[in-house]
This record gives structure tokens, sequence and C-alpha cells, in this order.
């Protein structure tokens, strides 16, 4: 999306500019609400899935580990309304 074929194209040119346009590092902070999931995939932070490590607790992560992925204590109740 931000090739000059497309910036430079009359539809987009007609958009409204903002000063945050093209703030990536802002797109990536509203559009990914837990990045703590990252971690994850560093070799660095290996262990911080588990909740009794001392980073894990320092930065409130959680249960990272596959066997709380889906737990059933956080399921909607079956008559939730619609």
């Amino acid at each position: 999306m931000t090739d000059d074929e497309y910036t430079d194209a009359p539809h987009h040119r007609r958009l409204p500019s903002h000063p945050d346009d093209y703030d990536w590092d802002m797109c990536s902070e509203v559009f990914f609400e837990d990045h703590d999931i990252l971690l994850l995939y560093d070799g660095q932070f290996d262990g911080v899935e588990d909740p009794e490590t001392e980073l894990n607790q320092q930065f409130r992560i959680g249960d990272l580990r596959p066997a709380s992925w889906f737990n059933p204590i956080h399921a909607q109740p079956p008559r939730r309304g619609g």
C-alpha cells in the first residue's frame, strides 16, 4: 500500500491526509491488542509462556502454554442472548 504506484493514484490523493498517515508502529499497536504472544517466537524468552517464570509475572503475561489456550472457563454461556 505504500508503493508510489498506489500512493500517487488519483483515488488515493483524494483521501484526506493526517499527520499519522503511514505510522506503522501505531497501526501495529491498534490492530494487535496483546504483543505478548510474539515473545513465544523469540528464543531469548524461552519459557516465558509459563506463568511461574519471573518475566511472565513481571509483565503479567498469563498462561500462554498450549494446554491453556482453549480453557473452558472462558467459554461464553450457552444462553448469552443475542
